[in-house]
Formats: structure tokens, sequence, C-alpha cells
């Protein structure tokens, strides 16, 4: 029983086997990011299945997709050699909002309309609130309601625009179905993560996370 390991000329592990799992293969791109997997599931499917991740210039991941394709490893991993430094594409998938996206080294950027080919399982946003299906603040909850008021100490809690660089959102797949669930974090102006508000299993909307950092 072992663990094994392959790796490229780069050191990168490109291929690991579990005992008892079958193995799991990595293809990089030229930023050393992570961007093809596949377990051995997805290997027996005829055609097979990837799972890709896609980046923006900054190295964030900006979304999560299954990946069908017949083409080889090797031509895949030729292909996101020469994939072009930035792209942007706007993406229609069934069920979640309409999403441009500026995708860097990106290879299947012709493929990501194309049913046939890929199945948008996540969206992350950051920076900003203009994604679509973006949630708004909500006042409802505060923890002026849940502290005495006598206290100076005792501020409302209110959002901040001051976002840059912070994960501001998800649009999830709920697996099986074309139902995409939404959730949205705010900040306050010291950088500190106050709220979350998202949608449920029930498709409900609701803020399931008020934070006070004073308290």
């Amino acid at each position: 029983m072992c663990f094994q390991y392959d790796y490229d000329e780069k050191g990168r592990v490109i291929w690991k086997k579990a005992p008892g799992a079958q193995p799991l293969r990595m293809l990089y791109d030229a930023r050393d990011r992570v961007v093809f997997m596949q377990d051995g599931n997805q290997a027996a499917m005829s055609p097979a299945q990837w799972t890709v991740n896609l980046y923006d210039a900054l190295d964030r991941q900006v979304a999560t997709l299954h990946y069908t394709t017949s083409e080889t490893a090797t031509a895949l991993q030729t292909a996101l050699d020469n994939a072009p430094a930035s792209a942007t594409v706007t993406i229609t998938a069934a069920g979640a909002p309409t999403t441009t996206l500026t995708l860097s080294l990106c290879s299947i950027t012709a493929n990501l309309n194309n049913t046939a080919f890929t199945r948008i399982l996540k969206y992350q946003f950051y920076d900003n609130y203009t994604y679509g299906g973006a949630k708004a603040f909500n006042t409802a909850f505060t923890n002026t309601t849940a502290y005495s008021t006598s206290d100076p100490n005792v501020q409302p809690i209110t959002r901040s625009n001051r976002t840059i660089n912070y994960p501001t959102g998800t649009v999830t797949r709920v697996l099986g179905t074309n139902t995409f669930l939404t959730a949205t974090d705010f900040y306050d102006e010291n950088g500190a993560h106050i709220q979350t508000v998202e949608d449920n299993m029930l498709y409900e909307t609701l803020p399931n996370c008020e934070i006070d950092h004073d308290h």
C-alpha cells in the first residue's frame, strides 16, 4: 500500500494516487495555477470530463466548471500553454445570471457558452457588487437591538464600499439542477466581514451572518 506522485519538469504534481482510489490528474497554466483536474470517475466517462478552474489576472479563482471533451490531456496542456494572456467573455448559463469575466490564460473561451462542453458550477466575485443577482445589505438585523444603546461603544453596523480585492459574493449551482444560489458578503470600514446574505435550498433569501467585532 503506497501513495504515488508524478511531477513535471517544474516540480509540480501532475498525477497522484492514494490507496484504494483512482488517480487524480492535474494540468497547470504558465503561472503554475491548477486549471484542469480529473479524477477516476471523470476519466471513465465517455467522453471524459474535467473540473476546470478559471482565474483573473490577479490569480483569483473566478469560476469553476465541468468540461466534457474527447481531447487528450496532452492536447489540453498544449492549448493551455498557448492560451491568450487575457480574454473577456460573457457567459450565459441556464438558471444563472449572465456574467462577464476577464480571464487570464484561458484556453477554452470558445466553448464556455457551449453546453455540450461546459457546465458552470460556481462563480466567485470580488471588488464590488455589480455582478448579476447581488443581494442588498440587510438592515433589519443590527447590534443596536442586541446591545444596550446606552453603551457608547455600541455603534450601528454599517457596510463599506471599500471592497477592492475582497471576495464579495458567489453564485453556486445546486448539483443536478439549473438552480443557482447567490451569496453576498459585506464588510465594514476596517475590512471586517460583517454580513452574508444568501439564498438557501428553499430558495428564500436570508441573512445568515451578522457580526459585531466590538463585542
